[in-house]
């Protein structure tokens, strides 16, 4: 299932949360290893933008818990359609 995701971290200074933005980008490169993520975008100021491709709304939760417990954000999250699949109509 495939899911773009938008995280807009809450409002703290920057340098108050330097430590916890650096163990993010790490933790994103893993995801994308493992498959579950297409791919991680910095979004211009603060927050990120993600694809997942993830099993089940279940597993896309558990990632998103493990990335507030990194840095606490809100979430938009959209279900998209993967254009590679075909569909019949």
């Amino acid at each position: 299932m495939l899911f773009l995701v938008i995280a807009t971290p809450e409002p703290t200074r920057p340098s108050d949360v330097v430590i916890q933005r650096r163990k993010m980008w790490p933790w994103a490169q893993n995801i994308l290893n493992i498959g579950y993520a297409r791919s991680f975008f910095g979004r211009p100021g603060r927050g990120m933008a993600a694809i997942w491709d993830v099993e089940d709304n279940q597993m896309l939760h558990k990632y998103l818990n493990q990335q507030s417990e990194i840095m606490p954000a809100n979430f938009q999250i959209f279900p998209m359609v993967d254009m590679d699949v075909d569909f019949v109509n």
